[in-house]
């Protein structure tokens, strides 16, 4: 509802107030008679049109303030204020006025779903905050609207799983992070999504047993590794019974 009322905004006249001011050319201050600490601003470009209008309250930003563009006098953003920081919806447009990033703020930092949308409408990403921190889920997208990357955050800090993706919307890539480094497992596919490798990453750096698999899913070699380097390769032998074609990724 919130949201739905800032668009409305955009199309409703100035506040009728009593007694008008001005600072200069491009700026006309209309008094509040009720109450003499507010007051209601309208801020023009040199050819006249609307740059700014919003409430100040105490000479600081309060409630909604709306932004144009110099060249074409379009919305370009719709921000809530409270005593001079921003507190409740962020609204960005871009140049045919269209929404492109759709934020809120608590006491000047971002607080929840921050969302930016491509030219042609389509999400782009979908990202968390909290206390104006990325903290919690985040994904980004291919221009046509399939996810690209899927992942979990903590102060800002890649953690836990997060997965890639190919256009076709098969995984690519699975990491394991804590604090930002990778930790635990990690698998790769092709893009018909059969396993490329697998195995264990400790503090960024490969660590112990990988398998290695072939484009066609069939094992081709595992690998030892020991805080990144090599320490022994196996070659897959086809009469190793132990061994089986990997499985591929739904």
């Amino acid at each position: 509802m919130k949201k739905k009322t800032l668009v409305i905004l955009f199309s409703m006249p100035l506040m009728a107030l009593a007694q008008q001011s001005s600072t200069g050319p491009d700026t006309v201050i209309t008094k509040d008679p009720t109450n003499p600490n507010t007051e209601y601003w309208v801020i023009h470009t040199l050819q006249g049109r609307v740059k700014a209008q919003g409430k100040m309250m105490n000479q600081k930003k309060e409630g909604l303030w709306r932004d144009y563009l110099d060249n074409s006098g379009m919305p370009n953003t719709a921000i809530e204020y409270h005593n001079g920081e921003k507190d409740g919806a962020s609204i960005t447009f871009n140049s045919n006025g269209v929404v492109s990033v759709d934020e809120t703020y608590r006491n000047g930092k971002q607080e929840g779903q921050h969302i930016t949308i491509t030219p042609s409408s389509r999400m782009q990403s979908v990202e968390n905050y909290h206390d104006g921190i990325l903290n919690g889920n985040k994904k980004l997208y291919y221009e046509e609207g399939k996810v690209q990357e899927d992942g979990n955050w903590k102060n800002a800090q890649r953690e836990g799983k997060t997965t890639w993706y190919f256009q076709n919307g098969k995984p690519s890539i699975e990491y394991t992070y804590k604090n930002g480094l990778l930790n635990g497992p990690a698998t790769t596919y092709s893009d018909n999504g059969n396993t490329v490798s697998e195995g264990s990453y400790l503090d960024n750096d490969e660590n112990g047993k990988w398998e290695i698999y072939g484009e066609d899913g069939k094992p081709e070699k595992t690998v030892i590794y020991e805080k990144g380097k090599v320490v022994k390769e196996i070659p897959f032998k086809e009469n190793d019974a132990t061994k089986k074609k990997a499985p591929a990724k739904k």
